[in-house]
């Protein structure tokens, strides 16, 4: 937001793409304003953060038949797409969870 790219932003960016593979759903479009993608990730984070609203999100082509690691996959990119960039992990803590997630 204050045209600045650090880690903090990489995060954000691979909650953004967590958010595609998990849903489904392009979350950038050129058809969509600009400030869409930010809107997309606002309205997804109460869900993601709610186990029993995930189902809701999902990917429908998977019948919802997700695993423990699409939970937790799903509370992960939440994670990574806080609005405040102290708020999301480094990149240590997301390899380490993603290296958590692999073994479930």
């Amino acid at each position: 937001m204050k045209g600045r790219l650090n880690e903090k932003c990489e995060i954000y960016s691979f909650g953004v793409v967590l958010v595609e593979l998990l849903t489904g759903k392009r979350i950038f479009d050129e058809n969509l304003p600009s400030d869409s993608a930010q809107r997309v990730a606002e309205i997804l984070k109460p869900i993601l953060i709610n186990k029993e609203m995930i189902i809701h999100v999902m990917d429908p082509s998977i019948h919802g038949q997700y695993s423990v690691a699409a939970t937790r996959a799903a509370l992960l990119a939440n994670k990574c797409v806080m609005t405040y960039a102290r708020h999301r992990p480094n990149a240590n803590d997301l390899v380490n969870e993603l290296e958590q997630i692999q073994h479930l």
